[in-house]
């Protein structure tokens, strides 16, 4: 293999996509997961009434298979931030 053949090599390898990006938005009453998830508040309590910012997420295809990451937490507004079932 010259060192043409070596260099496009190279750069075919360099510049191969290895990841793929996509949004996730929560859906209305969901769990609150920590993992995925950011809320509003520190003390908001619940499911999930409403998803303010979707998720972002990393897909990586390699030799152990396909793995997902978390790029970006989605923002999420507890249950407990509306008061749900509260009379008044």
């Amino acid at each position: 293999m010259n060192i043409v053949d070596k260099a496009v090599a190279l750069k075919r390898e360099m510049t191969q996509e290895y990841g793929l990006y996509y949004c996730r938005w929560v859906p209305y009453g969901m769990d609150y997961y920590e993992s995925a998830m950011e809320a509003n508040d520190e003390d908001d309590k619940g499911f999930v009434a409403m998803c303010i910012f979707p998720r972002l997420i990393r897909k990586v295809k390699g030799d152990q298979g396909t793995q997902r990451f978390t790029v970006v937490k989605a923002r999420t507004m507890l249950q407990s931030a509306f008061n749900f079932g509260s009379q008044g």
